[in-house]
């Protein structure tokens, strides 16, 4: 006796395809913005444990590009945070150390100025 089974699975995909798209990639779409938005809350309430008494200019510019089912297709969808250029540029020595020199952001052009860091 031979018994022989086949399976046509090439509908049983593309099905699954359809579903993860309409079902899974908005809700991990969500997933992920809402990750993102409290991942950047946590930075700025991070802040002042690290910074000597951080200003707004400090804290104010943490962005976050949300992830989008338009900008992913609905697969590799990502949310970035993001410190702005000239934000980070003045946080690399609070974050990477070193000694700020006359023309580094914070400084003057004859050398840092006493007073208040972050």
């Amino acid at each position: 006796m031979k018994i022989q089974i086949e399976f046509d699975v090439s509908a049983y995909a593309s099905e699954v395809d359809v579903f993860v798209e309409r079902s899974f990639a908005p809700a991990i779409v969500d997933a992920l913005n809402v990750a993102g938005r409290r991942a950047r809350l946590a930075v700025i309430e991070a802040m002042p444990a690290v910074l000597d008494r951080p200003t707004p200019f400090t804290t104010g510019d943490i962005g976050l590009f949300e992830a989008s089912l338009d900008n992913a297709g609905g697969k590799d969808a990502a949310a970035y945070l993001r410190i702005q250029p000239d934000r980070a540029q003045y946080l690399q020595y609070q974050i990477l150390g070193g000694t700020r020199g006359p023309g580094d952001p914070g400084s003057t052009s004859t050398g840092p100025t006493a007073g208040r860091s972050g």
